[in-house]
């Protein structure tokens, strides 16, 4: 090989393509090790990249001498699997080669397909634990997915590692998840991100996960000085009270996800010394309903300034337009004009004339000052307003990506016509997503004009709900004109009973060839 091309960078780059790239066919480890096989040049950066990811402790068990190891049937929680025991005392020697490769492991574990995981001898994981050393001493990044992996952990973790994800299934994170987070708080003090996620259907219900996960999660969110990203959403109950606040206020935390069921004030809440306000960009939250959760009493009490997307999404009810605009009021106090730029609140979808759903203009007001938002996705909340009012809300968001309303059935009076599109589309050049209920009719039977300056060549999906079309042709037409690059229409994510346009919205969709719903352009 020539001189020139002999960088290691450049050998680290192609093997790193070989083994997870793309564009290969079987990308994989065997594909590397070939590489350290065919030119001497690669064996170093190969080697590198072969170890740097490996999904179970068998590659490097395996590397320890023949005659030290086995694999037998063993009886193991009532039943017999096969698992690595020692037939003989370990020797010094004896672990060269595991602590040579060792140190090249960057990432253990993976979130896909599971591996072979053989069981391992609880003599054995006593033996490793009682080396003396960090087994894996420049791990980064832990992905737990097993019980296997689940038990081995702890005497893995080390200092330097800054991610730890459990993907692990309930029965297995309950038995021993109490180990896993102890050895975090006392072996990898500056974690930077943690993420707890429970596959799998159907979970546990919320009393066993507040005795058994909970308490213990709590607890080490408090002994994590560094995290910068911690996610919980995903667990359907909620860590205490004063953990979710410490984690707020955390200077280093930007990305928090959590679930809340009641969250309420603490009692003189002190923040951490030398921050008055906490620095959070990123809040997602998951409950069963917005307006107990609590949520914005955590707001007032952490006042999340640099906050810069909210995510909420409601399992059970939808929120009233009363503490809808609460939230709005606060987040015009708290936030920065110009750096929150996404709202998304997904609820469940009712449709009930006894409570108030619907968004207008004097509830969307405190939002207006955000010149920076490129998401509102109030998902079940319908806009009820006017084609004057639309030209407001789009010139004051002109950096709109995706703007959603929901629907209801049982508003038949939409006041916004086919001039409000005008308005978004001239306005908002950037929106590839657009969902809102309005009513597709020309004033006299005529076309509005469309000009160049209106047309609008990004918007890739038009939700219309239950929206009534007059003239199918006429529709299409209009559709055609203004969205050029129009990939899909549809009506409703979650419809609220039969549409009674159904018919004529197909009929459209049919004369401008194009297709429903397409998942990927969310």
């Amino acid at each position: 090989m020539h001189p020139c091309l002999e960088i290691d960078e450049l050998f680290t780059a192609i093997a790193k393509e070989v083994r997870f790239g793309s564009h290969i066919k079987k990308p994989g480890r065997v594909n590397v090790f070939s590489l350290v096989k065919t030119c001497r040049a690669f064996k170093d950066p190969a080697l590198g990249v072969l170890w740097s990811l490996i999904t179970t402790p068998m590659p490097l068990l395996n590397l320890l001498p023949n005659d030290l190891r086995e694999i037998k049937a063993m009886e193991f929680e009532g039943r017999e699997v096969e698992t690595l025991t020692f037939k003989r005392a370990a020797i010094p020697s004896d672990w060269e080669r595991f602590d040579h490769y060792a140190q090249l492991v960057i990432k253990f574990g993976d979130t896909g397909p599971p591996a072979r995981f053989v069981n391992i001898d609880p003599k054995v994981l006593q033996i490793l634990a009682g080396r003396g050393k960090v087994l894996l001493p420049n791990m980064q990044k832990i992905v737990l997915t097993s019980r296997g992996m689940l038990q081995i952990a702890p005497i893995l973790l080390s200092p330097r590692v800054e991610v730890c994800s459990t993907e692990a299934p309930w029965e297995d994170l309950r038995d021993l998840g109490s180990a896993l987070f102890k050895s975090i708080a006392l072996n990898s003090p500056h974690l930077k991100t943690f993420r707890a996620y429970l596959p799998g259907d159907p979970g546990p219900s919320e009393e066993e996960l507040q005795r058994h996960v909970m308490p213990q999660l709590s607890q080490i969110v408090l002994k994590l000085p560094y995290l910068e990203k911690f996610h919980s959403n995903w667990i359907e109950s909620q860590i205490e009270d004063d953990a979710i606040r410490h984690l707020m206020v955390l200077p280093t935390m930007r990305d928090l996800g959590t679930f809340l069921s009641s969250y309420s004030a603490v009692n003189n809440p002190k923040p951490p010394m030398g921050t008055a306000r906490c620095a959070l960009k990123y809040l997602g939250v998951m409950c069963y309903d917005l307006a107990a959760s609590g949520l914005i009493t955590l707001l007032e009490e952490t006042m999340p300034v640099n906050l810069c997307t909210l995510s909420v999404i409601s399992l059970r009810r939808c929120t009233p337009t009363s503490d809808l605009q609460r939230l709005f009021q606060l987040l015009n106090i708290i936030c920065s004009s110009n750096d929150f730029s996404s709202l998304f609140i997904h609820e469940y979808n009712q449709d009930d004339p006894n409570y108030d759903f619907t968004i207008t203009l004097p509830v969307l007001q405190p939002l207006l000052k955000f010149c920076n938002i490129t998401a509102l996705d109030l998902q079940a909340h319908p806009l009820n307003a006017t084609d004057s009012d639309l030209l407001v809300i789009a010139s004051s968001f002109p950096r709109l990506e995706k703007l959603r309303f929901g629907f209801l059935k049982h508003l038949d009076d939409h006041l916004i016509t086919f001039q409000g599109l005008l308005h978004i589309a001239e306005h908002c050049r950037s929106m590839t997503v657009l969902g809102l209920s309005f009513r597709a009719d020309f004033p006299a039977g005529d076309l509005f004009p469309c000009t160049e300056n209106c047309k609008h060549e990004n918007l890739k999906l038009l939700e219309v709900g239950y929206s009534k079309v007059g003239d199918a042709d006429k529709t299409s037409t209009f559709i055609r004109t203004l969205f050029p690059r129009l990939k899909g229409i549809d009506r409703d994510m979650f419809p609220v009973g039969n549409d009674p346009n159904r018919k004529e919205w197909d009929e459209v969709r049919n004369l401008l060839g194009i297709k429903s719903y397409e998942f990927e352009l969310y």
